[in-house]
């Protein structure tokens, strides 16, 4: 992940046996900085804006399952880890932080199938769904005012967001396109910051229909073998 202002990024490695954030310079100056040292294989998915903290999730050791972390990015070299746990949720992914810092939106199985929430950040304080019929892959808008997500039939929904009284509103949602997305653990897919473009990792459709092969006497090609 790229920092907000471009210097440095954030990435995961498992080099030192299990797999944890590590945080660079992108001019290659200075030594790697590991973000997360902890005994749970650690993973991130979201900077914010000010560049004051990453976001992501870790396996907890303890209880099994994962839990959300975040990391706080305070003066120095160094960043202070701290975990942050969300709704007391076990399964989740795909954490972003919204560009106004208040909100991060999230994909959750604490219902029988995945949807999106958002919840405060980072106090993770409330809960609030946006996805209606299944909903994975929340990406923001560079203004806060439109999320959007992957439903169960693979189309890439938008939903407009507002704020009322300090919290989240979730407004009206529309189909936008199929993405014939490649299934992934990872992300598969981005938005420019006006949302007019999208980066899509995406399947290779045929150009035509498939060819049909037709073959005759096959029962005495059986019959020599």
């Amino acid at each position: 992940m790229w920092s907000p202002d471009g210097t440095r990024i954030a990435f995961s490695s498992s080099r030192g046996g299990h797999t944890q954030i590590y945080e660079k310079a992108v001019s290659g100056v200075g030594a790697e900085n590991v973000v997360s040292p902890s005994e749970g294989h650690s993973y991130a998915t979201t900077w914010s804006q000010d560049g004051q903290f990453i976001a992501g999730f870790q396996e907890n050791s303890q209880h099994g399952g994962l839990q959300f972390l975040v990391l706080s990015r305070l003066s120095g070299d160094k960043p202070i880890p701290f975990l942050q746990g969300i709704s007391g949720l076990s399964r989740f992914t795909f954490a972003r932080i919204s560009p106004n810092g208040k909100w991060i939106a999230y994909s959750s199985w604490e219902s029988s199938r995945g949807e999106t929430y958002i919840s405060s950040f980072p106090s993770g304080a409330g809960t609030w769904q946006v996805s209606t019929n299944g909903g994975n892959d929340p990406h923001w808008r560079r203004d806060a005012k439109e999320l959007f997500y992957i439903s169960r039939d693979d189309t890439l929904m938008s939903v407009e967001m507002s704020e009322q009284n300090g919290s989240p509103v979730v407004g009206k949602s529309q189909p936008l396109f199929r993405t014939h997305r490649v299934t992934s653990p990872d992300w598969v897919y981005d938005v420019s910051p006006d949302a007019s473009r999208f980066l899509i990792n995406r399947l290779l459709l045929p150009s035509g229909p498939e060819p049909i092969t037709m073959v005759v006497n096959w029962d005495a090609e059986l019959k020599k073998k």
